[in-house]
Parts: structure tokens; sequence; C-alpha cells
């Protein structure tokens, strides 16, 4: 016979298990072991990997209704085994069913069709690491999903309580990194989603401008910042509308636009540059996303945070141009800035172009040079060139410790405006025609480069 201390199985205390509980916990599984090695049922010569292997469990026995036999799980290769003083029961894998349950789902359940009466339980949840179940996939599927619902119910928990104390406190510092946390938790097919409704929105409400070669003369200005981004799971698509506002936003997801207004005013390439650097911050650092999730109620927030973005998109369906009229916050803008500098150094831009736009913008909104400055600066009303904003911006720069030799933008960029300003003066012409003249027609941008 076995010595005490010599016992067929080790005993696992599970975290939080006071000492009292787990010797007592002790005792029952020492006297269960016992008593299956005194009816021959529970093998002394276990190895140590079956050792590890087994488990404190009960059953319930279709026999004895209302009662519950307790005994000892014990995972084999290929199949679940449960030894209890009068047989054993075995299960295979192929097949097996498992599931949560009891207080706080702290007990694990186990079933199998070809056994319909019996149902196996433990409490002791290292079970569900144990590497045998590896070997059957279905199994392990079911783990791996019993283990993350068991994580976002905790999840649940903490995000509802922060967002309670948040709502009761008031603590706006709270608030902001629930936000966050909920807005990484969307995935990238969901933002790309989000971005495409906008987009739509946005499509049918302005003109953007059909030309495959200023796009695309876009695009090549701005791959050294597309190439310092971090990974986000979908590529940025440029479009240019037809507009005087200077304005540009980049959407969730990946589309970006710019109004001919913007392109038309630079002076060089860096400027744009520097706006857009700006805009893809936003989209980096998921402002749209953080906004939009602050304005939602708890249990929206609650489901993005799992995964179900349903809500999300139901409240841009309902109103996602709105979104691109309301400013962000000077949190969000001084993020913006600096993240967007930091973009135009890892691409070696002269990050000066963003204080000159920036400064252009601010000087003619002030002085009122143009007559159309005033009803034309979108761009301000929503990102707000501050004094104070571009005083930061011209502090980075002279902090610099040395300032390297920036790349040159490889592209004509008088000969880009002039093409942009006849393709847009043509745009608007061919918008004003009526559609039954409009039908079938084409026509060819004419410019540098045609």
């Amino acid at each position: 016979m076995t010595k005490a201390g010599g016992l067929p199985c080790e005993w696992r205390r599970t975290r939080g298990t006071r000492a009292a509980g787990a010797g007592r916990c002790r005792r029952e599984r020492n006297a269960t072991q016992w008593r299956l090695i005194r009816h021959g049922l529970f093998p002394e010569g276990l190895s140590m990997d079956e050792k590890r292997a087994c488990y404190v469990a009960g059953a319930f026995d279709p026999n004895r209704v209302g009662e519950r036999v307790a005994g000892e799980l014990v995972v084999k290769t290929g199949f679940l085994r449960f030894v209890w003083e009068e047989g054993r029961l075995d299960l295979p894998f192929s097949g097996l069913e498992l599931r949560r349950g009891g207080a706080n789902d702290r007990v694990i359940f186990f079933s199998h069709p070809s056994k319909p009466d019996w149902t196996l339980f433990t409490t002791d949840r290292s079970i569900l690491g144990n590497p045998r179940f590896r070997q059957a996939p279905a199994v392990s599927q079911q783990i791996a999903y019993l283990q993350r619902a068991g994580r976002s119910k905790w999840l649940i928990g903490l995000v509802v309580f922060l967002a309670v104390v948040a709502g009761l406190w008031g603590l706006t510092w709270l608030k902001d990194p629930v936000v966050g946390l909920v807005a990484r938790a969307v995935p990238a097919s969901a933002e790309v989603k989000l971005g495409e409704i906008v987009y739509a929105q946005v499509e049918s409400s302005q003109t953007i401008l059909d030309d495959k070669a200023l796009t695309e003369t876009v695009r090549r200005m701005a791959e050294p910042l597309l190439d310092v981004l971090p990974e986000l799971g979908y590529e940025f698509r440029f479009h240019i509308a037809v507009s005087a506002e200077i304005n540009a936003f980049a959407l969730p997801g990946g589309n970006v636009v710019l109004n001919s207004g913007l392109l038309l005013r630079a002076e060089r390439p860096e400027e744009v540059l520097g706006v857009l650097a700006h805009e893809l911050a936003h989209v980096t650092e998921r402002h749209s996303l953080r906004q939009i999730i602050s304005s939602v109620g708890l249990f929206m927030v609650v489901q993005t945070f799992l995964g179900d973005v349903s809500g999300l998109i139901a409240v841009v369906a309902d109103g996602g141009t709105q979104l691109l009229q309301l400013g962000f916050s000077r949190d969000f803008e001084r993020e913006a800035d600096g993240v967007g500098w930091a973009y135009l150094l890892d691409a070696r831009i002269d990050p000066t172009g963003m204080i000159a736009f920036f400064k252009k913008l601010a000087e003619k909104e002030k002085l009122g040079k143009l007559a159309d400055v005033r009803q034309g600066l979108e761009f301000l009303s929503t990102h707000p060139a501050t004094g104070e904003r571009i005083e930061r911006l011209e502090e980075r720069w002279r902090e610099l410790p040395e300032v390297g030799r920036f790349r040159s933008i490889g592209i004509d960029f008088p000969a880009f405006q002039e093409r942009l300003r006849v393709a847009g003066k043509q745009t608007q012409a061919m918008s004003i025609v009526p559609a039954t003249l409009r039908r079938g027609a084409s026509y060819r941008n004419v410019g540098p480069g045609s």
C-alpha cells in the first residue's frame, strides 16, 4: 500500500484558496483516493504525467437521482476518465462537450452524446490547460471559447465598473482611458466598414475628382509618410474633392480626402504633407472612433468592447457627415500635431511645411486678404490653428538636436497644381450640364503631362 506521502494524485491549491479550505479539500481528496485504491479502481502505479493529469471531480449518477458522486477526473490520451468507488466511466475526446456553469461560472462540466445521462464536473479550472486536450482540435476550440468567455466577462465587469465610477464621480480622466481601451478593441474590418459608410455620404454630397493621374500623384507624394505609419490592417486610398474650401480629412479605414482648395493654396508639397501627417495621426490614434464611442451609451460601449460594432455602425450611418463637422478636442489636436510631427521626421520630410501652412491660414483668416478666405477656411473651423499650437510646433523645431538632410519630394508641384486647376474647372462645368446631355459623354483632362 502506498504511504500517505506517495498518494497517486498531487494536490493543487487554486489561487485565493484559504488555508482552512485547502486543508479540508486535502482531507476530502485523500479520503476519496484511498477509497478508490482500496476498491482497486485507481491504479497506484501512475506515472508523474498521469498524476498531473488528474483532478478532484464529481458526477451526476443517473442511478442516484439528485445525488452527486465524488471521484477523480483523469485526462488520458484520447479520452477523459472519471473514477469513483463503484467503477469508472470513459468519455472519448471525439464528441466531448464542455461548458461553464455554477456560481460565477467556476464549474467546468463535461458530457458526451454516448452517455446522455451522465454529466461530469470539476471546479479545478487548471484542467483546461492539460496538454492532452490539444490532441483533439474540437476540444481545444471549446476550451479556447470558454477561456475567452471567461476573460470577456471579467473585462465587461471592469468596463462597467469604470464607466459607472466615471459617471458617478464625473472623472473624465477615467473615462478617456476606458474609451481608448474600447477603441483599440475595434477590429480593422469594422474600421473599414465605418469609414466606407462616412465616405459614401461624403461622395454623395461633394464632387470627387475622377482623375487617376492626379490621385496617383498625391499617393506618391504621401508614400514616405505611409511607410512610417504603424500597421493598421488596411491601406490608405486618396481622393480629391473639387472644393474651394481649404480642408482635408482622413477617415477610419483608410479613405483620405483632400480638397482642391487646399492643394492649390499650398506653395510646396511639404505643406500638403504637413497637413496630411496631422490627419493621418488622427486615424492612427483613433480619434474619430474615440469621439464616437464617447458619445454613445454605456451598453453600446460594452457591446463594442466585446467585438459587436453594429451599434457604432448604426450611429455612423445615421449621421456620418456630421462627425466631420465636429471639432476634435484640444488634447486630440495636440496629440495629432505631435504624432504627425514625429511621422514627418521619421519619413525625413521637412516638418516646417506643417508650421508654414498653419501659419499661412491663420494669417489669412486674421487679415481677411482674400474675399473667400473666411468662408473657405473649413480646415481651421474643425482644426483650429491657434497661435499656441503654432508656437508649440516652432518650439519643437528649435529643440531638434540637429537638422538632418530632408528628402526631396520628387514631383513637379506647379505642374500638378496646374493640371488640378484645369481638371477642377472641367469637372465643375460637367456638373452643371443636364444629365441627358452628359449621358455617354467623356472628356480628357488637359495640362502638363496630358
